[in-house]
């Protein structure tokens, strides 16, 4: 009886602690939020994203993304 009742002891104290820690990031989140900016590459892929943009609503007239930068060799 001991055995068990241990165990639940345990449980509880996870679950206690699991709740506590997603808590504790959730808080973190809210709080750092507007300190993380965009990535090194995300303006250029941006930048190449309305590039292919322009070129599906051209009808596939512009081909300005297939000479920017080195990108159009990733796909698009």
């Amino acid at each position: 009886m001991k055995h068990l009742f241990t165990q639940a002891c345990s449980a509880a104290t996870y679950r206690c602690l699991i709740r506590f820690f997603w808590l504790a990031l959730i808080i973190w989140v809210a709080l750092t939020f507007r300190q993380h900016g965009i990535s090194n590459d995300e303006y250029v892929q941006h930048t190449y994203g309305q590039m292919l943009l322009d070129w599906y609503q051209s009808g596939f007239k512009d081909q300005d993304a297939f000479h920017y930068r080195n990108l159009y060799l990733y796909g698009g």
